[in-house]
């Protein structure tokens, strides 16, 4: 606060000397018509005193003057986000802390992301977050009294991975599965969801081959350190039905006879191999 004399006297030639104290003479604090003084909280007021000096009679012209300043509890807060850090599209939840024993009654506060205004809350949500918002956050506490307090906290923001790249060959029905093609970047780890996208992730999956069809998967990535998770991918696992082959031709012939054999299938696209049996056959 600031200590000035009101001298209704016109001659200038004064000297002033300041102290503070219950009684004379007190501490000193200071010289001059203005003082500038900044005492800490009490609940006693402070009292201050002045004694004026006039060079005239040899500085026998003197008086004395006293003044009770009343100091307020300033507050004295702490700024804290719910996490160390963040993944982008979280939310951000600020919060503040009086310290313990002050006794100063918060009236209102103001939040701010660098230099906008968020709210006024007490506690303040910044949701969906970017790369970008990795600033400092602070607000400005105010007490029933005036006092004011301000404090900030600085946010991490890590990175979203890529989704992993990752597929399955088409096999055939009761062929066991030989795995999925493709892996994790370096410093992630692959997360399985089944065959549901929302499921919690688990352990590899094992794709059934009993049964003709298509399963699709869903996986993603985490990174290592930052724990960040990627979007999910999807996987597709095709199940092809076996080829059924018939041979047509005729079951018997005459000796030196040529038999010829062809194949009917289902499934226009299959490649067939022949066999034969018996030490004399002979096949084109």
């Amino acid at each position: 606060g600031n200590l000035k004399v009101s001298n209704t006297l016109t001659e200038q030639n004064m000297t002033y000397n300041w102290s503070v104290g219950a009684t004379l003479p007190g501490t000193a604090v200071g010289t001059g018509a203005n003082v500038n003084v900044k005492p800490a909280f009490n609940a006693i007021p402070y009292r201050y005193t002045v004694i004026g000096v006039s060079s005239v009679a040899n500085g026998s012209c003197r008086d004395t003057a006293s003044v009770n300043m009343t100091i307020n509890p300033k507050p004295n807060i702490t700024v804290s986000a719910n996490k160390a850090a963040y993944c982008e599209g979280e939310n951000i939840t600020l919060s503040y802390t009086n310290a313990s024993g002050n006794t100063a009654t918060i009236s209102s506060q103001a939040w701010s992301k660098g230099a906008s205004a968020l709210g006024t809350a007490a506690t303040q949500a910044v949701n969906n977050v970017k790369l970008a918002d990795a600033v400092a956050y602070s607000v400005i506490i105010t007490s029933g009294n005036g006092c004011k307090d301000t404090a900030s906290v600085t946010t991490v923001i890590n990175s979203t991975p890529l989704k992993p790249s990752i597929r399955a060959n088409a096999l055939c029905k009761d062929v066991a599965f030989g795995g999925f093609v493709g892996t994790e970047l370096p410093t992630h780890t692959l997360q399985w969801h089944g065959t549901d996208s929302n499921s919690v992730a688990g352990s590899i999956p094992v794709p059934p081959t009993n049964a003709v069809g298509n399963t699709v998967y869903y996986v993603a990535q985490r990174h290592n350190t930052t724990g960040c998770v990627s979007g999910k991918d999807s996987v597709e696992v095709v199940v092809k039905a076996l080829p059924t082959p018939v041979i047509v031709g005729n079951t018997t012939t005459c000796e030196d006879s040529v038999v010829i054999y062809s194949i009917q299938s289902a499934n226009a696209t299959s490649t067939f191999a022949w066999t034969y049996s018996g030490a004399s056959e002979q096949s084109t």
